[in-house]
């Protein structure tokens, strides 16, 4: 799945995947909602997600084996659990929760 060219409508949505390469830049979405859920889930993994840094971002991933890194903090191995949310969350008019299940993946959420 990529969404990276202006325009396109941002929607609540999930998603399940043997294998899924997902790139979701949000810098040229046109969010249908103020509040935005977005879930991920498969077997095998890479994701990329830019979000605007006026966006309220909440994030929740577990990855079995891999990697999960949000604006280059983070770290890979087995296990891996992340629960992260930007600074001012619940003050931002648009909101983005992003929820990431994989038994092997590389997930990295670059605020700009």
């Amino acid at each position: 799945m990529r969404q990276d060219r202006p325009g396109w409508v941002l929607r609540s949505m999930g998603c399940w995947h043997l294998y899924g390469e997902v790139r979701l830049d949000l810098t040229g979405a046109v969010p249908e909602e103020n509040a935005t859920n977005v879930v991920l889930q498969g077997i095998v993994g890479d994701i990329e997600i830019v979000v605007p840094e006026d966006y309220g971002v909440q994030v929740e991933a577990n990855v079995l084996l891999g990697q999960v890194t949000v604006d280059g903090q983070g770290d890979g191995g087995m296990m891996r659990r992340m629960s992260w949310s930007s600074p001012g969350l619940v003050s931002q008019d648009q909101q983005i929760k992003l929820q990431f299940n994989y038994i092997v993946g590389n997930i990295r959420i670059r605020p700009i």
